[in-house]
């Protein structure tokens, strides 16, 4: 759904999880996962609590939104891997694993 929705997830370990109990790593495994799926990132270890967030910030103030149209057969349900290649190796690429398609 949220990828669905255009949505990129940045999780922020305020707690510190590193020195936590196996819920805890649970929790981190999981922020982490949803994170990276989204095309977000997983701040888990920082000294300061403004540095996640400053991250955010600079790695939203300037992007490209690249979209597509990929065909399926109708009634077929499956996942779909997803490369982003750029000429221009100066370019920080992030993107999605893939995608979810059918019902």
């Amino acid at each position: 759904s949220l990828n669905a929705g255009n949505v990129a997830v940045y999780g922020i370990d305020l707690l510190g999880s590193s020195r936590g109990s196996p819920q805890q790593r649970d929790i981190n495994d999981a922020l982490s996962s949803i994170s990276t799926d989204t095309g977000g990132h997983y701040y888990f270890s920082f000294a300061k609590p403004l540095t996640p967030l400053r991250r955010v910030v600079d790695d939203n103030l300037g992007y490209y939104l690249v979209s597509y149209r990929s065909d399926y057969e109708a009634g077929t349900k499956g996942y779909r891997e997803v490369k982003v290649k750029v000429r221009n190796k100066g370019y920080d690429v992030r993107a999605r694993r893939g995608y979810r398609y059918g019902r």
